[in-house]
């Protein structure tokens, strides 16, 4: 499934998620950033699997959103950072 924000005609983020509940990606541009538009993409995406867990590979940066929001879990999680493991 495929969610796509749009503010007056304009396209200002989106995100998509695999019937085997992974999140492929999740995007919203620069100028709409921290008006929730991602929590919003994200709350429709996880209720169009309704599971109660989602898999996705995320960047270090994503992982403080997740984080905030209260939504991830780390689990056997590796991160790198420069080439050493964090």
């Amino acid at each position: 499934m495929t969610i796509v924000a749009v503010i007056n005609d304009e396209i200002v983020g989106f995100g998509d998620i695999s019937h085997s509940r992974y999140l492929n990606h999740l995007f919203v541009s620069y100028e709409h950033q921290r008006r929730s538009i991602d929590i919003l993409i994200c709350n429709h995406l996880e209720s169009s699997v309704k599971s109660q867990s989602i898999t996705t590979d995320v960047s270090i940066t994503a992982i403080l959103f997740l984080k905030r929001e209260t939504l991830l879990w780390l689990k056997n999680t590796k991160l790198l950072g420069m080439g050493f493991l964090l």
